[in-house]
């Protein structure tokens, strides 16, 4: 199949080359998969300028008006589809907070499924699962820190401590009730030894 020659309404007649249908298509199929720096086509350190710069060429090429023309009603939906995820991905990524939130997302790993979308819930689990992993609270994440470095130093006694200590701050922490229980069973496997 040969690419599609549309002008947008309100520019010169001059023909621009879009992607081939099949593009297209093979592109809105996978776009569930992709995370939004695939989508925008840049690299995540990128900066706003060149996300922006990306968004406005990706979304040139994916404006659902250009293929208002094509008879094919599937591979309008395939635009617009891309179109939608391209939108999404740029309010993502050139908003400070929330692109700090996706990245963490990113990071974690766990997100893999449905192409790492970032939506508010996403944003509230990935503030949760930082919370319980390093703190809510700034003596909390001290207490905590202090109880890691005892345990490396293989001082259980101390690191229970400041476990105990960073669970008066967090009460419900559920990592740092986990890290006192470990403590607690190498503190008596030494003692049984």
């Amino acid at each position: 199949m040969s690419a599609i020659n549309t002008t947008h309404p309100g520019r010169s007649p001059r023909a621009e080359k879009l992607p081939d249908p099949v593009e297209i298509r093979t592109l809105a199929r996978m776009i569930e998969e992709l995370d939004y720096y695939q989508v925008l086509k840049v690299e995540p350190g990128a900066a706003l300028g060149g996300i922006r710069a990306a968004y406005h060429e990706q979304s040139r090429i994916f404006h659902p008006d250009r293929y208002l023309s094509i008879d094919d009603d599937s591979l309008r939906r395939a635009v617009n589809d891309v179109a939608k995820r391209i939108k999404e991905a740029y309010a993502v990524l050139r908003h400070p907070v929330k692109r700090r939130q996706y990245n963490l997302v990113l990071q974690d790993g766990t997100r893999r499924e449905k192409g790492l979308r970032f939506t508010q819930a996403t944003a509230v689990a990935a503030q949760r699962a930082r919370e319980e992993a390093v703190g809510k609270t700034p003596k909390g994440r001290e207490f905590i820190r202090m109880a890691e470095e005892e345990r490396r130093k293989g001082n259980f006694a101390a690191a229970l401590r400041n476990v105990k200590m960073a669970l008066v701050y967090e009460p419900g922490n559920p990592r740092f009730v986990t890290l006192q229980q470990e403590i607690g069973q190498s503190q008596r496997g030494i003692k049984n030894s």
